[in-house]
């Protein structure tokens, strides 16, 4: 009898909630069921190639969807239907308040639980992280959110910047307020960003690094979206600048960054974007840096602020067919036009993603993607302007001098199970984004020429295929069993040196939250 009366009250909290605005961590499991149905036809009114995405962005999404089936405009085959199905069932709160216009403010608390038992290398482990959550909306234009993680896998991350205590480490991972008016978003606080089409990661914005904490905008029309934001990143020590001194100095950096997105019906998405990561010693912010409509990059040629390192991309997700995407992205850090000096004979910096994606093959979505990041990307001759963010790269995860085939195949067996199977290969040169800038094209001269082979160096080449089965009853929990076989030639970059081993694990995801509302007077 109680169960039953504490079940009603649940039902009755959880339906009477606020519209909430809040962002979507980028690693959770609705990214992934939503490419597919992307990839599929479904789910694309919005700007798919900016995350991360909000809760009631997809719950619109999904009313629409929903109303398309039920009416019989839409015939959807049985592997998207339990897609569908699942987020429904993630967002039914937010699309209840849709249906029924009825918004509320709304207090939301609660616990996520990642943990992971592996096996392999002849090693054991056991790994977690719980995040806590804290979310107050106001109605549908204004939400306060907060997540504090705490991730026992830090510890072991050589790159972790942050103290360890009892082996245990925690940051505050989300803390911002979102304002959204109609086509108007603006964000003032720590949150995500991910930008561009790439599935194994992204070349400029990824998510890679931890959330920035940034103040940022969009403007969604029809066809086109502008997007802007700028972070402050980790502080840089270094020798005072100008002065023979042993005394340290800190760069303060700068990450400055605009996106315009354009969409053609749903079948073709195209994003440019220009980023500046910029640093000085104590003068802040540059009011010139701040403007999200001026050209970063004419503002260095013409000294208009301090010097950076700046980055262009150009991102592409076509649809030619239902069923089919084809996606890539092409970053340019620097590029010599020019050949008159020495210095013109630094090799292009630039990366590259291709790939495509094509669903309904025997049931499953096949999936094939190359990524490339030549040498010296990301790097810089001022060591403050690499493009890091407390130790890691913003961009790809892998950093420069590697490029890596991967090939997928993901499926429904059964109305509850998901296998995600695949293989990926990839060369590793001996380049890092930390090397000593040394520019060695300098003690050449134009009629020598001077070229690099890819990847540098000894390079390490690895394989491993993995198959991973998923069982997903609830939206709020699933568990995970992953298989993994590694094989690597010229380990650590030493010739001739081999290496590999099976790796086993256990992951087992919940997510234990809830809405209430907060009545008005």
């Amino acid at each position: 009898m109680f169960r039953t009366k504490f079940l009603c009250l649940l039902t009755i909290l959880i339906v009477k909630s606020a519209l909430c605005s809040e962002t979507i961590p980028t690693y959770h499991w609705v990214y992934d069921y939503v490419d597919q149905l992307h990839v599929s036809g479904y789910l694309r009114d919005f700007y798919i190639s900016t995350k991360p995405y909000t809760r009631d962005q997809i719950a619109a999404e999904l009313v629409r969807l929903d109303s398309l089936i039920v009416q019989g405009e839409v015939v959807i085959s049985k592997n998207d239907l339990v897609l569908v199905e699942k987020l429904i069932d993630e967002f039914r709160t937010e699309m209840y308040e849709i249906r029924s216009h009825d918004e509320q403010p709304g207090v939301k608390f609660g616990v996520w639980n990642d943990s992971q038992q592996s096996f392999g290398g002849g090693d054991e482990s056991f790994d977690y992280y719980l995040k806590s959550i804290a979310s107050l909306s106001v109605a549908r234009n204004l939400t306060f959110y907060n997540s504090i993680k705490l991730d026992s896998r830090l510890e072991d991350n050589p790159d972790y910047v942050g103290r360890t205590w009892r082996n245990m480490t925690a940051f505050t991972e989300q803390a911002y307020a979102r304002y959204r008016y109609k086509n108007f978003d603006f964000v003032l606080g720590r949150d995500f960003l991910k930008w561009g089409t790439g599935k194994t990661g992204n070349l400029l914005i990824s998510d890679h690094s931890r959330p920035m904490d940034l103040a940022g905008f969009s403007v969604s029309l029809k066809f086109l979206k502008f997007s802007y934001f700028t972070a402050r990143l980790d502080h840089w020590k270094t020798k005072k600048l100008g002065e023979a001194s042993e005394y340290d100095a800190y760069m303060k950096r700068y990450l400055t960054t605009h996106r315009l997105d354009l969409k053609f019906s749903q079948k073709l998405f195209i994003g440019f974007t220009e980023t500046l990561l910029y640093a000085n010693t104590g003068e802040g912010l540059e009011l010139q840096y701040l403007n999200p409509f001026v050209y970063y990059h004419g503002e260095l040629l013409n000294k208009g602020g301090s010097d950076g390192n700046g980055f262009i991309s150009v991102d592409v997700d076509y649809f030619p067919a239902v069923n089919w995407e084809i996606f890539g992205e092409l970053m340019i850090d620097d590029i010599q036009i020019e050949r008159t000096e020495p210095g013109d004979l630094e090799p292009t910096e630039y990366g590259l993603i291709l790939g495509f994606q094509r669903s309904k093959v025997f049931g499953s979505l096949l999936g094939v993607e190359y990524v490339r990041v030549s040498n010296w990307t990301y790097n810089s001759g001022r060591e403050w302007e690499r493009f890091l963010h407390r130790n890691e790269p913003i961009g790809y995860s892998m950093g420069n001098d590697f490029d890596r085939w991967t090939l997928f195949l993901k499926s429904w067996v059964s109305e509850n199970i998901y296998l995600n199977y695949g293989m990926e290969y990839r060369r590793t040169g001996e380049g890092r984004i930390t090397d000593e800038w040394t520019s060695p094209w300098l003690e050449r001269t134009l009629e020598q020429g001077y070229s690099e082979k890819f990847p540098t160096g000894v390079v390490e080449k690895t394989f491993r295929p993995w198959v991973n089965v998923r069982y997903h009853k609830a939206h709020n929990w699933w568990v995970e069993a992953s298989l993994s076989y590694q094989s690597v030639q010229n380990y650590d970059h030493q010739k001739n040196k081999e290496e590999s081993d099976f790796m086993f694990s256990l992951n087992f995801w919940v997510n234990l939250s809830t809405m209430i509302s907060i009545p008005e007077d």
